[in-house]
């Protein structure tokens, strides 16, 4: 019981000095780049993504601005044509951004409640590492991102029919009944 005490402690003077590093990132970001220089905005969330709490916190919130975003940007980006068509955008682009923000947070919590530090930081730098070369590949080689795009697609959906045949096969297992015994 003392460790764990001791354990919570630690915890919350993580998450006090996490929550001031934060703090103080995004004032030095907007005092020394001015507040409407949204390009620095990358270096916060770098940041908050390698500490546990601010980074659940900040999935959070972002769940909230991520998701509008991506549906006016898909209107926006249909500015020519009828109004139908550029809210079918909309929702499509407001959809993918829900489901790939919610997978990416999800996994994210999963990763953040061990009490170890390092499985969180690898799959921050992974993470960035593989943002940065699909953005790469997807400037300089649009075919082989849109390929693999489609590799990752097929490969989803199969999971997802592994995923509901098991579910399937785990769902139509009957328990038997207990017979009542017979004096």
């Amino acid at each position: 019981m003392l460790a764990y005490k001791a354990w919570r402690e630690s915890q919350a003077r993580m998450l006090i000095s996490a929550a001031a590093l934060i703090w103080f990132c995004a004032l030095f970001v907007i005092f020394r780049f001015g507040a409407r220089d949204a390009a620095h905005q990358p270096f916060v969330e770098f940041v908050a993504d390698k500490i546990p709490a601010v980074d659940t916190v900040w999935d959070a919130v972002h769940t909230f601005i991520r998701v509008p975003a991506a549906a006016v940007l898909g209107f926006a980006a249909l500015g020519n044509v009828a109004e139908p068509w550029r809210i079918g955008a909309a929702l499509l682009c407001g959809t993918v951004a829900l489901s790939s923000h919610g997978i990416k947070a999800s996994s994210r919590l999963a990763i953040n409640a061990s009490p170890e530090p390092f499985s969180n930081w690898t799959a921050s730098f992974a993470e960035d590492i593989f943002t940065g070369v699909l953005i790469w590949l997807a400037v300089s080689h649009p075919v082989a991102a849109l390929v693999i795009a489609g590799a990752v697609v097929v490969a989803a959906a199969l999971l997802a029919t592994w995923i509901i045949r098991m579910l399937r096969r785990l769902l139509s297992r009957r328990v038997p009944a207990a017979r009542p015994a017979v004096p």
